[in-house]
């Protein structure tokens, strides 16, 4: 049993690497840091712990045969959609990825609640975002801690690929820096996702926080970046097949102020 479990997070290991960790050339926009990831486990099942960077990743592919449907584990405690008064993020189809912002107004010092919210997007099993902000205008902040967000920090958890039976695998290389933020997750134990019958397909993926250091109008919003080539403006979203998603729609960014 550990055996096979370690073999399955090697496969997704390379895999993932492959897709989020992969230097190209069909990339836009401006550059953000690389994610390299290697992970430790010393009981073979835990993989939830944050994964420790190496400056040489394998980037072979590797190809997962397709199986079957459907699953939605018991997820965390945040609300899963976004209600009908919160702000404007883009021109929407009915698969998507968006910003919503809690607030589209604050004064310096006040902080503003990101969610990363995914709509209708079937068999969810991994994601990758590249998230842009002014750091001059905004400070990027753990929601828990009030305390900045350091580089290799995930944003808190929202309710959706958080469930433990499936061992989440968390990935950043952020550049808070530059205003980057880069991170994804996605759930080792694909094949007990997939028989569980329950599909995750829409909920808040994470949230950021925001403290406003200027009073002064501001973007917030996916971008891409040559370290995610072939990504849907900045975001990349498989599901439990391994197949990588390409007919969402990726919503606008968000103003503030």
């Amino acid at each position: 049993m550990r055996k096979s479990i370690l073999i399955k997070i090697a496969i997704i290991s390379v895999f993932l690497m492959s897709i989020l960790c992969s230097c190209g050339k069909t990339g836009k926009g401006s550059d953000s840091p690389q994610p390299t990831a290697t992970i430790e486990s010393n009981s073979g099942t835990d993989v939830s712990k944050e994964p420790v960077y190496s400056e040489s990743p394998d980037t072979n592919e590797t190809v997962i045969p397709a199986k079957s449907p459907d699953s939605n584990p018991d997820v965390a405690n945040q609300t899963s959609e976004p209600k009908n008064n919160e702000e404007s993020t883009g021109k929407l189809d009915d698969s998507s990825i968006r910003i919503v912002m809690d607030k589209s107004t604050a004064k310096e010092g006040e902080i503003i609640t990101a969610k990363i919210v995914l709509d209708n997007v079937a068999n969810v099993a991994g994601y990758q975002v590249n998230i842009k902000y002014d750091p001059n205008v905004l400070q990027a902040i753990d929601l828990d801690t009030g305390k900045p967000l350091s580089n290799k920090q995930m944003p808190k958890s929202g309710d959706i690929l958080v469930n433990s039976d499936y061992n989440v695998l968390p990935l950043v290389s952020s550049n808070v820096e530059q205003g980057i933020i880069n991170f994804g997750k996605a759930y080792i134990d694909v094949d007990k996702y997939r028989s569980s019958n329950k599909p995750e397909s829409r909920g808040v993926l994470a949230l950021i926080g925001f403290k406003v250091l200027k009073e002064e109008s501001t973007t917030v919003a996916f971008e891409d970046t040559s370290a995610m080539p072939n990504a849907v403006s900045g975001t990349y979203i498989y599901d439990w097949n391994f197949e990588i998603l390409t007919n969402y729609s990726v919503g606008e960014g968000v103003k503030v102020n």
